[in-house]
């Protein structure tokens, strides 16, 4: 049985393509002391992708990292809401995973609904904890632990983006 999945991506793919997993960890990487300097609006990202690993490694190091994944959507409707809020010149794909792929159902609204004003440090980390250790609302992003084939481009970017 084959899965479906939707993934949100720049344009230019096309059945038969594929997309590979750990593009969103290796830009993660990219800020350390020696390295690139973390900018405003990069900070909250990066401080989140701390907190979600750190979280990772204690409560659930099997689980496929948020840094060495392909993040994908179980539904259209949650790709477009990605795409509409977070990446508007991206195309949405169908996509699917190989058959030994190793996935983890996350619950992307915790860390991108309603997040509480205040000191980074106070909230992020229970959050975290929440994300590894409670099943996934009604935001369920998949990471998968492998590459996807295309089996469609269903949306083009939007226009204007």
């Amino acid at each position: 049985m084959t899965r479906r999945l939707y993934h949100v991506a720049p344009d230019g793919y096309g059945p038969g393509g594929h997309f590979t997993r750990g593009r969103y960890g290796s830009a993660a990487r990219q800020f350390g002391p020696s390295t690139a300097r973390i900018e405003s609006p990069q900070l909250g990202a990066v401080m989140w992708e701390m907190a979600l690993e750190a979280a990772r490694l204690a409560l659930a190091p099997d689980a496929v990292s948020r840094l060495d994944c392909l993040f994908t959507w179980e539904s259209l409707e949650l790709a477009r809401a990605f795409r509409d809020r977070f990446r508007r010149g991206s195309a949405i794909y169908e996509v699917e995973p190989l058959s030994d792929a190793r996935f983890y159902r996350g619950d992307f609204g915790l860390i991108s609904n309603n997040v509480p004003s205040g000191a980074f440090v106070d909230f992020m980390p229970p959050i975290a904890v929440r994300y590894w250790t409670e099943p996934p609302g009604d935001q369920v992003e998949v990471l998968v632990g492998g590459p996807v084939d295309v089996r469609a481009v269903l949306e083009p970017p939007i226009a204007g983006a």
